[in-house]
C-alpha cells in the first residue's frame, strides 16, 4: 500500500512538472510571436519612412521621379542621400495630371 502511495505521488509530481514545462514553453512561444510581430511592425514603418521621397515624387507627378527613386534606393541608407531625395521630391513644382 505504501508503494502505491509513493507511485501516485511520483505520478502527480511528474504530471505537475510536465504541465509546468508546457506552460513555460507556451509562454515562450507567445513571447517570441509577440516580439516577432513588434519587429515586423517596426521594419514596415522603417521601410515606409525610407521610401517617403519616392512616394512623394510619385504622388506629386514629379518629372524627376525616376532619378529621385534611384537616389532614394541606392543612397537613401545614408541620411544625406535620403535628405537629397526628399528635397528633390519636394522642391520641384507640383504638376497635377490633366484628365
Amino acid at each position: 500500500m505504501k508503494n502505491s502511495n509513493n507511485s501516485k505521488k511520483f505520478f502527480i509530481i511528474f504530471l505537475a512538472v510536465i504541465l509546468l514545462l508546457l506552460l513555460i514553453d507556451f509562454a515562450h512561444i507567445i513571447f517570441v510571436t509577440i516580439l516577432g510581430l513588434i519587429l515586423t511592425i517596426i521594419m514596415f514603418i522603417g521601410i515606409v519612412i525610407y521610401i517617403i521621397p519616392s512616394l512623394l515624387a510619385l504622388l506629386r507627378h514629379n518629372k524627376k521621379t525616376g532619378l529621385i527613386a534611384i537616389i532614394n534606393i541606392f543612397l537613401g541608407w545614408s541620411i544625406i542621400g535620403w535628405i537629397i531625395a526628399l528635397t528633390m521630391s519636394l522642391s520641384s513644382k507640383y504638376s497635377p495630371s490633366k484628365i
